[in-house]
């Protein structure tokens, strides 16, 4: 295995080391680092040193040319030998360089490609959706017949591939897009996991106060007056299998570039300030407004009303 820290520091999560031996010269730059290592490790130093050999020569006192060409053959050997280690260690750093600037320079194909193999998991996993809607445990699905049982097994199955591209994905995002990873989910103490920017990119539509807000007044939602915690529940379910499975009939997944998610926040300012606009109408321009084609939508989970 390679000890190049750069590329250690991401292919321990599965997901991404596919990724990440697909790009160009990173295997071959590899294999020539961990052949430099074995080379390294398997070259000995002679037995004996020229120091040693000279005071032999000094405190016997005699100096004959053989001797004189076995210290000169011994200085000349130990010569070679260091420059030739010295280049196994600079095929070393070299290797180490081009394995860390290709992975640098393609971030986004990495996310890409993340993004690619989410979308592959989702549509090889929603046929199995149908058939857990409103199971929300093992013993549901046991109730609910084989269909339902076969379902919840493919879906586990698809809950451990599904965590391993996130955990990649957050590999990714800590190193190539930390700024992004922080502003993706508010600093809410209450917020669960698949609250975020990264997870879905309709989290406004599915879950219109998440942020801590409420759109339609723009006032601070509702919480517990002891506790503080949101009295709004998340509308997907808590056990991990039953939420991937809500998440993939609902959300739109995605493992998103930085460029996509600078997209998504403006087109966030622009909701915003529009709602900020209408809300200082008066009752009767926003009356009236609200009569106009298309401005009121409904919640895809709740069916209440919004505004676009």
């Amino acid at each position: 295995m390679s000890r190049i820290a750069a590329y250690s520091r991401y292919t321990g999560k599965p997901a991404l080391a596919e990724l990440i031996d697909r790009l160009p010269r990173v295997r071959e730059a590899l294999a020539a680092h961990d052949s430099a290592t074995e080379l390294l490790r398997t070259t000995t130093m002679p037995s004996g040193t020229i120091a040693g050999r000279i005071g032999a020569v000094v405190a016997n006192g005699e100096l004959t040319e053989e001797v004189l060409g076995e210290i000169a053959s011994m200085n000349s050997a130990a010569v070679n030998l260091e420059s030739k280690m010295n280049v196994l260690k600079e095929i070393q750093a070299y290797s180490a360089r081009v394995v860390e600037s290709e992975i640098e320079s393609s971030s986004i194909v990495l996310f890409e490609g993340l993004d690619a193999k989410l979308k592959e998991l989702v549509e090889d996993t929603r046929p199995h959706v149908e058939h857990l809607s409103g199971v929300l445990s093992a013993t549901d699905a046991i109730e609910r017949g084989q269909e339902s049982i076969d379902a919840w097994r493919n879906m586990t199955t698809a809950l451990s591939a599904y965590s391993e591209i996130r955990a990649a994905q957050d590999v990714l995002m800590s190193n190539f897009a930390h700024d992004h990873r922080a502003r993706c989910k508010p600093g809410i103490a209450d917020l669960p996991a698949a609250a975020s920017d990264a997870i879905m990119s309709n989290l406004d539509e599915l879950w219109p106060g998440w942020r801590g807000t409420d759109p339609a007044t723009g006032r601070p939602i509702s919480r517990d007056m002891i506790s503080r915690n949101r009295l709004s529940p998340t509308p997907w379910p808590d056990e991990p299998v039953s939420q991937l499975a809500w998440l993939l009939e609902h959300g739109t997944l995605w493992v998103p570039t930085k460029e996509q998610l600078d997209e998504l926040w403006k087109e966030r300012r622009q909701r915003d300030f529009e709602v900020a606009q209408e809300l200082k109408r008066s009752p009767e321009q926003r009356t009236k407004r609200a009569q106009m084609p298309g401005f009121w939508q409904s919640d895809p989970i709740t069916g209440e009303p919004i505004i676009r």
